[in-house]
């Protein structure tokens, strides 16, 4: 979470708020990580930092279809 919050500038409460939504999301989805995998880490900052910098840029979270 702090070098999310480095990369974008986005104060440590939205981030954790964030990240606390996407965990939420995950469990009601049955998403989780099966095996220990170091790239995970990298993918999921670099997700999580698309995601607060769609947010700065347009002040929303940005959804595809």
């Amino acid at each position: 979470m702090n070098a999310i919050c480095q990369w974008t500038n986005e104060n440590k409460f939205r981030v954790n708020q964030l990240l606390a939504r996407l965990t939420r999301r995950c469990d009601q989805l049955g998403l989780h990580v099966l095996n220990d995998d170091p790239q995970q880490d990298f993918r999921v900052s670099a997700f999580i930092t698309t995601l607060v910098m769609n947010y700065l840029f347009t002040g929303k979270f940005k959804r595809t279809k």
